[in-house]
């Protein structure tokens, strides 16, 4: 770990930090990309007042190796955390978490000065060691693993199993019509966020908001459901409502000017919901699986109303909010995600990343620009299938594995997203001089990481 050592002018510039991250949301799930049925006002304002990116990606196709890598700023592969980690049970057993030796970014930040605290699903990791409030929060109020949206079978709060508090003893029905449970888990996180921030004190404080939703189950109280609308768009109107309640505990302490705010989902959309113009979904590499609302505000540092079109990462929010801390960034590892600022604020132009990866047992994809490789694995043939790597003990990706992706691979297909965002017209036969570049320089990228 890096030592910070900030002037007094530098404390009291430092902003507050915000990441919200919802789950599974589909691309057309707001209001603010397309979604008709129900209204996301509080989502919506993040971009509207702050910067959308049209061209918002995140490391990978599914939860845990998402997060990991925006938690990082750096891809999953670097550390060997790129499958999904099954589940509570055999998270234990088999010690499956991101590697201690990673940095998190409430790490730096704590060191910088903030107070911080972490709230709902976390999904990189059961064990003690990698809980959050042994990955640099200081206040953690959460599940250590799965959960429903009404059983709280392992509420934690800092380590500790507790009881729920008199005020989320809430007789709620789902939508059959059966009480279940003590309390809407997200109504409940909404409120412990506001709570933090009611009580922060005087130093700046990060904060990190994992909704469940709208991950499965679909469950959500009756009275969220729109009017037209399903249960889905219900979890969607919940969702909208509890960044609402963190909002205005924000504007209602005054501090809404001086905090960097991040609004991202985690991975693509499940299926039957509208991904809009793109094709795919969760578990895929196609551009419904990996790219997803995602924006940011700051007040203090930028006029709000604009859409951004460089192509950005999650890892950027490590550097990025790093950066606006005025802390500094470890320098004993590589890091994949770039501070953000100096694109949004003009004094860079052009795209803050020319190229992208990913990969899983799903095959490889890439961007390059307008372009967008998708090198898929055929599943009958290649044993780089994410599902059979289910009971092993060690969760890390095996190079091994890529050594014949042309014998278990199927043909590589070339999209230029500029005109073809939907992926429709594959153009690999037409320009086989990029498709071969790109496919090198996945090959590059597969020596490079672990």
């Amino acid at each position: 770990m890096v030592s910070s050592t900030l002037s007094i002018a530098q404390v009291a510039a430092q902003p507050n930090i915000v990441v919200i991250v919802s789950d599974d949301l589909n691309y057309s799930g707001l209001s603010f990309t397309g979604n008709s049925k129900v209204k996301t006002p509080n989502i919506d304002s993040i971009f509207q007042d702050g910067v959308f990116f049209e061209n918002g990606y995140v490391t990978h196709a599914v939860c845990a190796p998402s997060r990991a890598g925006m938690m990082t700023g750096r891809y999953q592969a670097r550390f060997g955390y790129e499958t999904l980690t099954s589940n509570d049970k055999d998270g234990v057993k088999h010690d499956i978490g991101v590697d201690t030796r990673e940095i998190f970014l409430s790490e730096v930040l704590k060191e910088a000065g903030y107070t911080t605290a972490a709230f709902g699903k976390w999904h990189l990791g059961v064990n003690e060691k990698y809980q959050p409030y042994n990955r640099g929060f200081d206040y953690v109020y959460g599940h250590p693993g799965r959960c429903s949206y009404y059983n709280w079978d392992s509420l934690r709060i800092n380590g500790v199993e507790v009881s729920f508090r008199e005020e989320d003893k809430i007789a709620v029905f789902d939508h059959k019509g059966r009480q279940r449970g003590d309390a809407y888990t997200t109504e409940a996180l909404g409120r412990a966020a506001a709570d933090f921030i009611d009580k922060k004190g005087s130093k700046p404080f990060f904060l990190y908001f994992g909704s469940y939703n709208v991950h499965k189950p679909l469950q959500v109280p009756l009275e969220y459901i729109p009017e037209g609308g399903d249960i889905y768009d219900g979890m969607v109107a919940a969702l909208d409502a509890n960044v609402g309640t963190i909002l205005n505990a924000i504007e209602s302490n005054g501090l809404e000017d001086n905090t960097l705010m991040f609004f991202v989902n985690d991975n693509g959309g499940t299926k039957g919901h509208a991904n809009g113009v793109f094709q795919g979904g969760k578990a895929t590499n196609w551009e419904g699986g990996i790219r997803v609302p995602f924006g940011l505000k700051w007040p203090e540092k930028l006029s709000g109303g604009k859409n951004f079109t460089g192509i950005t990462s999650t890892m950027d929010i490590f550097p990025t909010a790093v950066a606006a801390a005025g802390a500094e960034m470890p320098v004993d590892r590589s890091y994949d995600g770039v501070d953000l600022m100096p694109w949004l604020l003009g004094k860079k132009a052009g795209n803050p990343h020319e190229t992208l990866f990913w990969r899983s047992g799903y095959g490889h994809a890439m961007r390059m620009g307008k372009y967008k490789l998708l090198w898929m694995a055929d599943k009958k043939k290649s044993m780089a299938n994410e599902r059979q790597h289910y009971g092993r003990k060690k969760f890390k990706w095996e190079l091994p594995l890529y050594k014949d992706k042309h014998k278990t691979y199927m043909a590589p297909k070339l999209f230029d997203l500029s005109k073809d965002p939907g992926e429709q017209i594959d153009i690999s036969n037409k320009f086989p001089e990029i498709t071969e570049k790109m496919i090198r320089q996945i090959e590059g990228f597969d020596i490079e990481m672990r």
